[in-house]
């Protein structure tokens, strides 16, 4: 299956994007579609295929609107083709995802202080973990819906 689109949900404040995305979808040529979210306890990563919340206006809080990021904060993922999407654990914990491909090098989403991250191997390894310890790909296989 080849990755289409990543689609965010972001939080605007005074008109500007107010920190990373707070969900991201990410679509796949098959229709099917996979969405990232951070939990509530702000440790681990929630994932699933409903779709992205509509946006919202928070009146003098801001709002939250949808937009493809693909080609802004993706640009090397747009038509990879994935061949697994694997588990990313951190003591224990679902902490992100590995999408792996044949073609390219793996490309990581994980989750850490109420935020979500992402980038390549070097960004995974350079993420200041609390305690040093680097999260592991694990042989589960997520499947996308």
């Amino acid at each position: 299956m080849k990755l289409t689109s990543i689609t965010a949900e972001r939080h605007y404040f005074n008109e500007e994007p107010n920190g990373p995305p707070l969900r991201l979808l990410l679509s796949f040529t098959n229709g099917k579609t996979l969405r990232l979210q951070v939990a509530g306890d702000g440790q681990r990563m929630i994932f699933d295929s409903d779709p992205l919340p509509g946006p919202t206006e928070m009146d003098e809080f801001g709002r939250t609107e949808l937009s493809d990021v693909t080609r802004d904060l993706f640009p090397t993922l747009s038509g990879l083709a994935i061949d697994r999407i694997a588990e990313l654990v951190w003591h224990r914990t679902m902490v992100g995802i590995c999408l792996e491909s044949e073609t390219s090098s793996s490309f990581y989403f994980w989750v850490d202080g109420d935020e979500l991250h992402w980038g390549d191997s070097a960004a995974l390894q350079s993420h200041d973990w609390l305690d040093g310890v680097l999260p592991s790909v694990t042989e589960k296989t997520i499947s996308v819906k």
